[in-house]
Protein backbone atom coordinates (compact mmCIF):
# COMPACT_ATOMS: atom_id res chain seq x y z
CA UNK A 1 0.00 0.00 0.00
CA UNK A 2 1.48 3.27 -0.95
CA UNK A 3 1.76 6.16 1.22
CA UNK A 4 -0.68 8.07 -0.68
CA UNK A 5 -3.67 5.15 -0.29
CA UNK A 6 -2.64 4.30 3.65
CA UNK A 7 -5.63 4.94 6.14
CA UNK A 8 -5.25 7.02 8.47
CA UNK A 9 -6.21 6.05 11.89
CA UNK A 10 -6.22 6.00 15.85
CA UNK A 11 -4.85 9.00 17.07
CA UNK A 12 -3.52 9.94 13.82
CA UNK A 13 -6.92 10.07 12.33
CA UNK A 14 -7.69 12.68 15.59
CA UNK A 15 -4.96 14.62 15.34
CA UNK A 16 -5.71 14.78 10.69
CA UNK A 17 -9.67 15.91 11.93
CA UNK A 18 -8.22 18.65 14.39
CA UNK A 19 -6.03 19.84 12.42
CA UNK A 20 -8.91 19.83 9.12
CA UNK A 21 -11.25 21.48 11.88
CA UNK A 22 -8.87 24.08 13.05
CA UNK A 23 -8.06 25.38 9.48
CA UNK A 24 -11.61 25.09 8.67
CA UNK A 25 -12.68 26.89 11.83
CA UNK A 26 -10.43 29.72 11.76
CA UNK A 27 -10.85 30.46 8.07
CA UNK A 28 -14.99 30.53 7.97
CA UNK A 29 -16.01 30.46 11.31
CA UNK A 30 -17.16 27.51 13.69
CA UNK A 31 -20.59 28.43 12.85
CA UNK A 32 -19.97 28.33 9.08
CA UNK A 33 -18.33 24.92 8.78
CA UNK A 34 -20.12 22.05 9.14
CA UNK A 35 -18.89 18.21 10.18
CA UNK A 36 -19.83 16.89 6.23
CA UNK A 37 -17.13 19.51 5.45
CA UNK A 38 -14.48 18.43 7.54
CA UNK A 39 -15.46 14.41 7.09
CA UNK A 40 -15.28 15.08 3.40
CA UNK A 41 -11.31 16.92 4.23
CA UNK A 42 -10.43 14.25 5.93
CA UNK A 43 -11.85 11.94 3.48
CA UNK A 44 -13.63 10.00 6.12
CA UNK A 45 -16.69 8.38 7.30
CA UNK A 46 -18.75 10.54 9.30
CA UNK A 47 -18.60 7.77 12.07
CA UNK A 48 -14.92 7.91 11.87
CA UNK A 49 -15.19 11.24 13.19
CA UNK A 50 -17.90 11.05 15.26
CA UNK A 51 -15.98 7.58 17.51
CA UNK A 52 -13.69 10.88 18.50
CA UNK A 53 -15.95 13.46 18.92
CA UNK A 54 -19.85 12.99 19.71
CA UNK A 55 -21.13 16.23 18.36
CA UNK A 56 -19.46 19.43 16.75
CA UNK A 57 -19.19 21.05 20.11
CA UNK A 58 -16.79 18.70 21.24
CA UNK A 59 -14.43 18.95 17.95
CA UNK A 60 -14.65 22.45 19.09
CA UNK A 61 -13.49 22.23 22.33
CA UNK A 62 -10.37 19.85 20.55
CA UNK A 63 -9.51 22.37 18.55
CA UNK A 64 -9.16 25.17 20.99
CA UNK A 65 -7.50 22.74 23.70
CA UNK A 66 -4.35 21.81 21.45
CA UNK A 67 -4.31 25.74 20.60
CA UNK A 68 -4.30 25.87 24.56
CA UNK A 69 -1.68 23.15 24.74
CA UNK A 70 0.64 24.57 22.21
CA UNK A 71 0.50 28.36 23.68
CA UNK A 72 1.41 27.26 27.52
CA UNK A 73 3.96 25.07 25.86
CA UNK A 74 5.35 27.88 24.41
CA UNK A 75 5.45 29.62 27.50
CA UNK A 76 6.98 26.81 29.36
CA UNK A 77 9.82 26.48 26.59
CA UNK A 78 10.44 30.50 26.62
CA UNK A 79 10.73 30.35 30.49
CA UNK A 80 13.00 27.48 30.76
CA UNK A 81 15.35 29.58 28.62
CA UNK A 82 14.82 32.78 30.58
CA UNK A 83 15.96 32.60 33.93
CA UNK A 84 16.11 35.69 35.27
CA UNK A 85 12.49 36.65 35.20
CA UNK A 86 12.86 40.04 34.10
CA UNK A 87 14.24 38.79 30.69
CA UNK A 88 11.40 36.15 31.36
CA UNK A 89 8.89 38.11 31.04
CA UNK A 90 10.50 40.25 27.96
CA UNK A 91 10.52 37.50 26.18
CA UNK A 92 7.04 35.73 26.58
CA UNK A 93 6.05 39.45 26.00
CA UNK A 94 8.07 39.72 22.66
CA UNK A 95 6.61 36.48 21.05
CA UNK A 96 2.88 37.01 22.05
CA UNK A 97 3.28 40.02 20.22
CA UNK A 98 4.79 38.42 17.61
CA UNK A 99 2.07 36.12 17.60
CA UNK A 100 -1.08 38.65 17.61
CA UNK A 101 0.51 41.04 14.91
CA UNK A 102 0.96 38.39 12.42
CA UNK A 103 -1.60 38.45 9.65
CA UNK A 104 -1.79 35.14 9.44
CA UNK A 105 -2.79 34.38 12.69
CA UNK A 106 -5.48 32.61 13.51
CA UNK A 107 -8.67 34.03 15.02
CA UNK A 108 -11.73 31.95 15.92
CA UNK A 109 -15.16 32.97 15.97
CA UNK A 110 -16.63 31.20 19.12
CA UNK A 111 -19.35 33.80 19.84
CA UNK A 112 -20.87 32.51 16.52
CA UNK A 113 -20.92 28.98 18.01
CA UNK A 114 -24.05 27.56 20.33
CA UNK A 115 -23.91 28.14 24.24
CA UNK A 116 -22.92 24.58 24.62
CA UNK A 117 -18.87 25.15 24.52
CA UNK A 118 -19.40 28.25 26.70
CA UNK A 119 -21.71 26.40 29.49
CA UNK A 120 -19.07 23.70 29.42
CA UNK A 121 -16.08 26.45 29.93
CA UNK A 122 -18.08 28.82 32.37
CA UNK A 123 -18.59 25.35 34.65
CA UNK A 124 -15.49 24.98 34.64
CA UNK A 125 -14.64 28.01 36.43
CA UNK A 126 -15.48 27.57 40.26
CA UNK A 127 -16.74 30.73 41.02
CA UNK A 128 -16.61 33.72 39.16
CA UNK A 129 -14.08 36.77 39.65
CA UNK A 130 -15.19 39.07 42.52
CA UNK A 131 -16.67 42.78 41.29
CA UNK A 132 -14.70 45.77 42.60
CA UNK A 133 -17.07 47.73 44.84
CA UNK A 134 -18.45 50.93 44.00
CA UNK A 135 -18.12 50.46 40.39
CA UNK A 136 -20.60 50.13 37.85
CA UNK A 137 -20.19 47.93 34.79
CA UNK A 138 -19.91 49.59 31.60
Amino acid sequence: MSEATKQVRGEALRDKLVDIAAELFYANGVRAVGVDEVVRRAGVAKASLYRWFPSKDDLVLAVLQRRDGDFWAKWDSTAAQHPDPREQLDAQLAWIQDLAMRTDYPRLRIRQHGSGIRRRRVAAHQEPLPRPRGRTPS
